[in-house]
């Protein structure tokens, strides 16, 4: 991840995730009890260039319009509804994609 926003500090890319994201990248540090792995996660959040994108009202009534479609899982509806309120031009719901 580090690597990742290097890259997009030098491009001067912005990169938004969700409070989602956040929460499931601290699901392991904090069960293996590592506060610092976590707080680094944290930190790499919070630099210039990254924007952390709160799940709000807006976000809830875009989640309810993409839930209908049963196809797609809840947690990317949730990474979806936050794109589509800050109206992301790119979505990827992985490092990988």
């Amino acid at each position: 991840m580090a690597h990742l926003v290097e890259r997009i500090s030098k491009r001067r890319d912005e990169l938004l995730t969700s409070t989602l994201t956040l929460a499931e990248v601290l699901v392991k540090p904090l069960s293996v009890g590592d506060i610092a792995w976590a707080q680094h996660y944290e930190w790499l959040l919070g630099t210039p260039g990254v924007s952390v994108l709160p799940f709000d009202r807006a976000c809830a009534r875009i989640f309810a319009q993409i839930g209908q479609d049963r196809t797609i899982a809840p947690a990317d509806a949730i990474q979806l509804s936050c794109a589509a309120d800050a109206t992301c031009s790119l979505f990827t719901r992985t490092m990988t994609d």
